[in-house]
């Protein structure tokens, strides 16, 4: 819908005495055509009217007119400002939203590129509260203090964490589909009476993966002091007497890790060579992304283990072990492992 001049100019009137807030603008401009009385329009204009009429003429035309996308240059210095600005305001925008809000065409937006933009995906990280940042720099400064004392460092830790693998998995329905000449209205099951799941233990040290090996499904401190004890030795048992003689045991602030007997056992059988909440060295709370297991191993278990669908509790196991010879092979991957974590 297109309005005189003269309304156009009223509404960028508004647009300012509201402070550059559209639906503000919108409803004060409403309240005074009401206030005026007379015939009303069909339709008020709403915020986004107001936001084009304020970016058209910061572009330099007129609110209104046609433009003729085809007569102005790529290279416009006035438009490439206005996207720019636009992006400074909000760098977590699409080209899409941007097209829309300044009333420009999306091959325009190709600004940002010349300029050197691209446009990066976003991590998702654990929620953090105020205490914990001074916590995360301090545990940094000393792997990067303790891997410049000893360029060996990173890979005499054996990082670990525990992953609980379900029947119903992490399933991303974007990567599903069914190539047909027809379209076969193909379904799959999301929920299951009968459930089963596989808690496992993983572990990377000195660029070699350790397990997995299968926790029970309620871990405790006891559960977990007698794998510790019991098991993760068995797991060692290729490692190097050197490595195992040098090595630093890592793990999280999960509840059967800070068990006294637990603590305990560490520090007999490590003493201050273990990373972990109240340890040695202090692993700051909800920090998963500071993990190798958690931002390498995992995702590349769960990616293969539910690729496809698991009926039964054995069908999950295979597809563990599947996993685990796959990932094992990925050497390259292992050996980017520490210019990966050094560089977070």
């Amino acid at each position: 819908m297109s309005y005189k001049l003269s309304e156009y100019a009223e509404m960028h009137y508004f647009y300012g005495v509201a402070q550059g807030d559209g639906v503000k603008a919108a409803r004060l401009y409403r309240e005074q055509l009401q206030r005026r009385g007379g015939p009303q329009p069909p339709r008020y204009p709403d915020h986004h009217v107001f936001i084009n009429t304020h970016n058209t003429l910061i572009a330099g035309r007129i609110p209104g007119q046609r433009c003729n996308r085809e007569a102005i240059p790529r290279a416009d210095p006035d438009r490439t400002e206005v996207v720019l600005e636009a992006v400074h305001r909000n760098p977590s925008t699409s080209t899409r939203a941007m097209a829309r809000a300044l009333d420009i065409p999306r091959t325009s937006i190709q600004a940002v590129k010349d300029e050197g933009y691209h446009a990066f995906h976003s991590r998702r990280v654990q929620a953090l509260q105020p205490t914990d940042y001074q916590l995360r720099i301090d545990f940094c400064q000393t792997m990067l203090r303790k891997e410049q004392d000893d360029p060996g460092f990173f890979n005499k830790v054996l990082w670990s964490d525990e992953s609980r693998f379900e029947r119903s998995g992490v399933f991303n329905i974007h990567n599903y589909h069914t190539w047909a000449i027809e379209n076969p209205h193909a379904v799959r099951a999301s929920t299951f009476q009968d459930r089963f799941s596989v808690n496992l233990w993983s572990g990377v040290l000195n660029g070699k993966l350790i397990g997995p090996f299968q926790l029970p499904t309620r871990l405790d401190g006891a559960a977990y002091k007698n794998f510790l004890e019991n098991e993760l030795p068995l797991l060692l048992e290729d490692v190097s007497l050197e490595l195992r003689r040098t090595m630093v045991f890592q793990n999280d602030g999960a509840p059967c890790h800070y068990s006294i007997q637990v603590r305990n056992f560490l520090n007999e059988t490590y003493r201050n060579r273990w990373i972990g909440r109240s340890g040695p060295i202090r692993w700051p709370p909800r920090s998963p992304d500071l993990n190798p297991i958690d931002f390498f191993i995992w995702g590349y278990y769960k990616e293969i283990v539910y690729a496809r669908e698991c009926l039964s509790e054995q069908e999950l196991r295979q597809n563990i072990a599947e996993a685990q010879r796959v990932i094992g092979e990925k050497r390259e991957a292992f050996r980017r492992l520490k210019h990966n974590f050094l560089r977070m």
